[in-house]
């Protein structure tokens, strides 16, 4: 059966800003100051990926809840969302829902 991955960017950090996964599940994006991302996948595997977010001014990826990325796992229902929050200083942080 397949697994859903869905994630939702928000970029209120005040500068544009380079979305990346490893291994590279998701195609690298800029995404524009005050823009916004959604990410729907359908994959086989249930396996674990991450997702980066880079300051595109010198490449250094923003801490989201203390940590320099976020663990992404596809989940059984399409209906689990991550969502992401990119605002400056520490205030970032990772929210997940559950519908």
């Amino acid at each position: 059966s397949p697994y859903y991955v869905n994630i939702k960017i928000v970029n209120n950090y005040g500068y544009d800003v380079d979305v990346r996964s490893s291994p590279s599940v998701v195609d690298e994006r800029i995404l524009d100051n005050g823009g916004e991302r959604e990410i729907k996948l359908r994959t086989k595997s249930p396996r674990k990926f991450v997702i980066r977010i880079l300051d595109r001014r010198d490449g250094i990826p923003i801490l989201i809840n203390g940590d320099r990325y976020v663990p992404i796992t596809p989940k059984s229902s399409p209906l689990y969302r991550y969502n992401i929050l990119i605002r400056p200083g520490r205030n970032t942080f990772l929210n997940f829902v559950d519908f």
